[in-house]
């Protein structure tokens, strides 16, 4: 069975991400694959976001 992951996938302005599961690939041969248990989003990347603030 193949190995499930998990995305944040951004949609558009103005909507909200969408949490889509894709396939973990195998790593190639001479590559390593690095699984991410967690990320964080800038402050001002959000308040651009969620308060549609342009810079």
């Amino acid at each position: 069975m193949t190995e499930m992951g998990k995305a944040a996938v951004f949609m558009g302005v103005g909507q909200p991400f969408e949490i889509t599961k894709y396939p973990v690939p195998e790593a190639e041969p001479g590559a390593i694959l690095i699984i991410i248990t967690m990320a964080t989003i800038c402050g001002s990347d959000y308040i651009c976001g969620v308060e549609n603030l342009i810079w």
